[in-house]
Order: C-alpha cells, then sequence, then structure tokens
C-alpha cells in the first residue's frame, strides 16, 4: 500500500494535512472523509463503501441518477440536496469536476460559517 493510502484505496486525511501541495483529488478526499466522519455511522460507512476504486461503474451510475433525481426535487422523498451529492460521487472519477466541486463546497463552507 503506498504511503498515505488506507485499505480502501483512498487517501488517508492525516496524511492528506501533512502535504503542503494538494491535488484537488486530495482536497476533495480530505473534505468527503470529514463529512463521513460527522454523518450517522451506518451512511458513513456506505459512503465510503462507495469511494472503493473497484466500484466506479457504480459510481457513475448513482451519481447520475442523484443528479437527474435531484433536479425534480419537488417530488416527495426526492430533493435538490440530490445534486450536489451527485456531484460529489461524480467528481471522485472525473478530474475536470473535481475543481469545481471542491470550488463550491468551500464556498458553501464559508457562507454556512458566517
Amino acid at each position: 500500500m503506498a504511503d498515505g493510502e488506507t485499505s480502501l484505496g483512498n487517501r488517508d486525511p492525516e496524511a492528506v494535512h501533512d502535504a503542503t501541495d494538494k491535488t484537488d483529488a486530495q482536497k476533495l478526499d480530505a473534505i468527503v472523509e470529514k463529512y463521513a466522519d460527522k454523518i450517522p455511522r451506518p451512511l458513513g460507512r456506505f459512503i465510503r463503501w462507495l469511494r472503493k476504486p473497484e466500484l466506479g461503474w457504480l459510481r457513475l451510475g448513482a451519481g447520475i441518477l442523484f443528479v437527474l433525481f435531484g433536479f425534480v426535487g419537488f417530488l416527495p422523498i426526492l430533493g435538490f440536496w440530490m445534486v450536489p451529492l451527485g456531484l460529489i460521487i461524480l467528481a471522485q472519477d472525473s478530474k475536470w469536476l473535481q475543481r469545481p466541486t471542491l470550488k463550491a463546497i468551500t464556498w458553501l463552507e464559508r457562507k454556512l460559517a458566517k
């Protein structure tokens, strides 16, 4: 296993924080891990499971469905909350989506902190 990786193939948040020159993927991994620790344990375990490298096709399908169902968020059970979650899921495998997703999360965190 490479230095700073967990058994799931994801980057260890502690190792990510130690790096001075973090990539967008590492920053996004650290944010997802931070929130996975704050949510209820079963959901956190599910998120960590879904982030396994070998589940790329499942993440692609889940991410697209979350975004699509999020656009009909006015319906019962479905909600607009599904769009950002879908984008975060898709960003793990899409380098072009990592930076905009990271900027959006950072902006939202700053707004909510005020």
